[in-house]
């Protein structure tokens, strides 16, 4: 279908679905974009419109063979006097519920052998609950293990992480005292050489012994 067919085709249905809602169609103007989205759009409601219809005929047909077989059976019950004329209340109850269920079981008829089957599908259906009920509590056991350990773990990594923490702290003052201590070495060591050379600046006015003797006394004061 090309363009133009789409565009008179959406044309056609606008009208059409405005008419179904009592409203008259108000002017608008389309691009070729808007065309091909509603055309779209009325393809897939008018395929569910005949899905629906479909499904609506269907009913009614069941419902026309539902009411033929009540007939037949009414008339099978008159013959044998037991028509719901001639049942008591409590009987009446009875087929009423009898009926209730077979509806809610989605049964085509009252007979024994639907309600057998029907019953024996939803104890399968009831075992296959019960099944997937105990498999998804087992995951939740699971899960909440998994929770567990993990909460366990982060614990254990904080504590990790603390006691790092604090042995990193550690360190750093131990390193901030051995930073000072080896700057109070250096400037000593600094004052000791320029006691030396000071020493060695005036050994030529003072005696030999002296002299070595200053030396031995400062050599000792820097190896102590």
């Amino acid at each position: 279908m090309d363009s133009q067919e789409q565009r008179e085709y959406v044309e056609k249905w606008l009208v059409k679905v405005f008419e179904n809602a009592g409203e008259k169609l108000p002017e608008y103007e389309l691009s070729g974009h808007d065309v091909t989205k509603l055309y779209e759009m009325a393809q897939k409601q008018v395929a569910k419109e005949r899905r629906a219809e479909i499904l609506i005929e269907d009913m009614k047909q069941k419902a026309k063979e539902y009411r033929a077989e009540g007939k037949r059976l009414e008339s099978v019950l008159d013959e044998a006097g037991c028509s719901v004329k001639h049942l008591s209340a409590e009987a009446v109850r009875h087929v009423a519920t009898l009926a209730t269920i077979a509806n809610t079981l989605n049964l085509k008829d009252c007979s024994s052998t639907s309600f057998c089957l029907a019953i024996t599908e939803l104890t399968r259906k009831r075992a296959e609950n019960e099944l997937k009920l105990k498999e998804a509590e087992r995951d939740v056991e699971l899960l909440k293990e998994d929770i567990r350990r993990a909460i366990l773990r982060s614990t254990n990594h904080k504590r990790l992480l603390k006691e790092v923490s604090d042995e990193n702290l550690s360190r750093e003052s131990l390193l901030k005292e051995k930073q000072k201590e080896t700057a109070f070495l250096e400037q000593k060591s600094e004052q000791y050489q320029a006691m030396i050379t000071s020493i060695k600046v005036s050994k030529g006015t003072c005696q030999a012994a002296v002299f070595e003797c200053e030396l031995t006394i400062v050599d000792i004061i820097f190896h102590a």
